[in-house]
């Protein structure tokens, strides 16, 4: 038994050593040519699920830099996650502390824009309760909340996202050139306003049907919205918008109109 033992530990030991071979960063032992192909085959699979969570990311830099990019994180950023899809939480920052991010500052901005579109998509559905919203009427604001649709997230960003995400959407063929061309001098007025903004501008990404959406938003509705996610009462949330009823009014009937809120919920005492 003590033989079985001894040898079991040493195939793991064995099987560790092989796979931290081909997946950890800047390996520096011998090159052995069947492990090589495996390590190839690890690589190439990263690039290309790095492509899918990041499809903004790959339109603005292209195929070939996003390859460098996505070839230099992956040779500094240990996997540890069991599926791809889950792989990449990181990229935003290993720009931001890139040499690329000095020339291209948006892209940082870019990428945790498209993996929080990614979160927001694979989030699960929230069901939409449509007579729960009754209580807005019979029960006092106080004791009821507002659920809010599980995908939503408020960011803040100093780029346009919104038309960055615009860009990648539409075709490079020339039926779709001068949409194009007016798209990019679009981004280019709004990134040099971007460099000269005292705060980032607040935006809300959700799944609508199945994709990710993102939307600006002003400070009155942010402050709502924070509300919200914080779980906090109907009166507490209206209450961010003072006395523009208006503005509440019209807020509340959009965010049950694209579903980001979903139902209003007794609040249980603790």
């Amino acid at each position: 038994m003590k033989e079985i033992h001894v040898m079991t530990n040493a195939l793991v030991d064995f099987q560790n050593k092989l796979i931290a071979h081909i997946v950890q960063p800047d390996n520096t032992g011998a090159k052995l040519p069947a492990v090589e192909v495996y390590k190839n085959n690890f690589i190439e699979n990263g690039i290309r699920a790095l492509s899918i969570s990041y499809p903004t990311l790959l339109n603005v830099l292209g195929e070939s830099d996003f390859r460098r990019l996505a070839a230099s994180y992956l040779a500094s950023v240990t996997k540890i996650e069991f599926d791809w899809a889950d792989f990449g939480a990181q990229m935003s920052d290993f720009i931001l502390s890139s040499e690329v991010s000095q020339d291209l500052p948006y892209l940082s901005e870019i990428a945790d824009f498209d993996w929080c579109r990614q979160m927001s998509e694979r989030s699960k559905d929230t069901l939409f309760d449509t007579d729960s919203f009754m209580k807005l009427s019979s029960v006092a604001p106080s004791k009821v909340r507002f659920k809010v649709n599980e995908s939503a997230k408020l960011v803040s960003y100093y780029f346009p996202m919104p038309l960055f995400l615009k860009l990648s959407t539409i075709p490079e063929t020339n039926e779709y050139m001068e949409e194009r061309k007016e798209i990019l001098n679009a981004l280019k007025n709004a990134i040099n306003d971007a460099i000269n903004l005292d705060e980032p501008r607040s935006y809300v990404v959700w799944k609508a049907e199945y994709k990710a959406e993102i939307e600006p938003i002003d400070v009155r509705s942010n402050n709502a919205f924070n509300a919200m996610l914080n779980r906090q009462s109907v009166e507490q949330v209206l209450s961010c918008f003072g006395e523009s009823t208006e503005q509440m009014a019209t807020w509340i009937e959009d965010c049950i109109a694209k579903r980001l809120i979903c139902a209003v919920e007794d609040i249980t005492p603790c």
